[in-house]
């Protein structure tokens, strides 16, 4: 899929589509050196498992995801869509030091 943006304004919804049916959509115009949250907004993606590729516009292509903690402060317009994504993801990997488990019983 390719999606051409004026200002790249709500490009996140076209990377959660390709997230959540591991297929694939290239933004135009967005690309690593724009200031809009959908950057920041594809590094979560990288991070839960989906390749992103940087160019003069941005392709992003959908894989297994995984669970991420993620601050969201810079990009709190984008916590619903990613909360959306979250439902496809499997667990994520949390560090047991910081949250332990109740002990086991009957």
């Amino acid at each position: 899929m390719l999606c051409r943006r004026a200002g790249c304004l709500g490009g996140e919804l076209f990377l959660c589509g390709a997230a959540t049916t591991q297929g694939e959509v290239t933004v135009e115009g967005l690309s690593r050196d724009s200031v809009q949250g959908d950057v920041a907004f594809c590094d979560c993606l990288d991070r839960m498992g989906c390749e992103v590729r940087y160019g003069h516009n941005i392709t992003m292509v959908g894989r297994p995801l995984h669970g991420i903690e993620v601050n969201m402060n810079a990009i709190s317009d984008t916590v619903q869509t990613l909360a959306a994504v979250a439902l496809f993801a499997g667990r994520t990997n949390h560090d047991s030091r910081r949250r332990p488990h109740p002990p086991q019983g009957d």
